[in-house]
């Protein structure tokens, strides 16, 4: 009886299953393609499964008929996800979390941006401005014992060939740095001529490109450079103490990377390396404990040379020089660990550059760069902070804004003195530790925001008109430098 009758009320549901990808798109200057799936925007499929639910209930209580408990629980769980969002919050579900931070760019030559990004069960999506999928394949081949290996680093975009047609380079669990040639977005792409070079261990680093001749990333015990042939540059790779979580950043001769050891809090270290593989002197430092963060590289006290910025599993906010001593102010001390990243930019306006970023005690913190709390920080979400920081001129009024994913599924915008932006905070529906991408993805002068989170990835449209924008990503550029050009 109660099988019939779930039958009876699921086929409607399923029968409007087009409904889930029939919302108008009020962002894209593009017409729907009749046939194509695309993103969720005003899907109900939430509320259909709750009334579905509401009709059941009196079947599934009789215990002759009772439904099995799994399908119970599958009904629970996708009533409770929620997949329906405003006309302007597009979204494309994922089967795994996005770990990886979105980038964006021209793939095709086609005067268009597409975003390009990757989950954890393998699958690597490149989708368009409507969060249509252009091309996704699984590329992750299982080696023997491993199980659901997927991606954890971002890609970053590198014309290695020279042909002013970017290329694709990632990281991967599988313990490669796989590059791909997109000469069709229609078509799977094939690898770049030479790669994947194989690593070994789990990489969760993402790469790093070099003065668009080097690509550099971090893995088990070694630190790798290799070249646009697919060769390891003379050098490297150079052994480092434990494993890397964290990506390079690069500026000039200095490449800085932070590692963690495995299996013990205790322990982390900070990298400062030349190009040719030496070490810089008084490096590595040891930190208090592990560091996940990645460094970002500026000049905080205007001498003419970076300091290397990074926090560390203590929850303290560090800035190193080159000669391996704290810059005057600091450390600093959060309320728990930091495992964001820091961004550095001039937030206020005052002509200097200011620290941002996240903390596992639901606050984001922002110091000058003297060490000085700027006034109105911290900020406080209700969980955790892993997403690094982005900052632009959202709105085109001249103030900058810093907007931060947390784990309590909300995407925040804040203000130089702390005051929460306009529209903000806005429900993803799902954790997110990613980092936002911010810029006009369709060309019409408007900013929008695209970032990942557990469920999917998310489109916010039409903001405002676009502005400055400093800090408009991970690691601030579509290379992962994660350094501020000297003024």
């Amino acid at each position: 009886m109660a099988i019939n009758t779930f039958f009876s009320v699921l086929r409607p549901l399923l029968s409007f299953r087009g409904n889930l990808f029939s919302s108008q798109d009020e962002c894209s200057r593009e017409k729907r393609f009749p046939g194509l799936p695309r993103a969720f925007g005003r899907a109900g499929f939430q509320n259909d499964i709750a009334v579905l639910l509401k009709k059941l209930r009196p079947h599934l209580l009789h215990k002759r008929t009772r439904l099995p408990f799994e399908l119970l629980l599958m009904l629970s769980l996708y009533s409770c996800e929620r997949t329906r969002f405003p006309a302007n919050h597009l979204f494309y579900p994922t089967s795994r979390p996005i770990s990886a931070s979105p980038l964006v760019v021209d793939l095709n030559r086609d005067g268009k941006l597409e975003i390009a990004l990757s989950s954890f069960n393998g699958d690597f999506y490149i989708l368009d401005d409507s969060l249509r999928v252009i091309s996704s394949w699984p590329q992750l081949e299982q080696k023997p014992g491993q199980n659901g290996r997927g991606f954890y680093s971002s890609a970053v975009a590198w014309d290695v060939d020279g042909d002013n047609h970017p290329e694709l380079f990632v990281g991967s669990e599988s313990g490669k740095l796989i590059g791909w040639q997109l000469d069709s977005l229609a078509a799977a792409p094939m690898p770049v001529k030479n790669f994947p070079v194989e690593l070994g261990g789990l990489i969760w680093s993402s790469p790093t490109i070099i003065a668009d001749s080097l690509i550099a990333i971090g893995g088990l015990e070694k630190m790798y450079v290799v070249d646009r042939h697919g060769n390891f540059a003379p050098g490297w790779p150079q052994p480092i103490r434990g494993w890397t979580e964290a990506t390079a950043a690069w500026h000039d001769d200095l490449l800085a990377i932070t590692t963690l050891i495995p299996g013990e809090t205790s322990r982390g270290h900070l990298y400062a390396l030349h190009l040719n593989g030496a070490t810089y002197a008084n490096f590595p430092i040891n930190l208090k404990m592990d560091s996940n963060t990645s460094p970002a590289l500026a000049d905080l006290d205007d001498d003419g040379r970076v300091e290397i910025t990074v926090g560390d599993d203590a929850g303290l906010l560090h800035v190193f020089t080159r000669d391996g001593s704290e810059l005057p102010g600091f450390p600093r001390l959060a309320g728990n660990r930091i495992e964001s990243s820091p961004t550095v930019v001039d937030i206020d306006g005052n002509g200097m550059l200011d620290i941002i970023v996240g903390a596992a005690d639901g606050y984001v913190y922002a110091w000058s760069s003297v060490g000085d709390n700027l006034l109105g920080w911290p900020v406080k979400t209700n969980d955790e902070v892993r997403s690094s920081p982005s900052v632009a001129d959202i709105y085109g009024d001249g103030r900058l804004v810093v907007v931060i994913g947390s784990m309590d599924n909300f995407l925040y915008a804040f203000y130089s003195d702390g005051t929460p932006a306009p529209k903000f905070p806005i429900d993803c529906g799902n954790k997110i530790s990613t980092s936002a991408w911010i810029g006009d993805l369709d060309g019409d002068a408007q900013t929008d925001i695209v970032i990942g989170a557990d469920n999917g990835v998310h489109r916010i449209c039409n903001l405002g008109k676009l502005g400055a924008t400093p800090w408009p990503m991970f690691r601030r550029d579509i290379r992962h430098t994660g350094a501020v050009a000297s003024k």
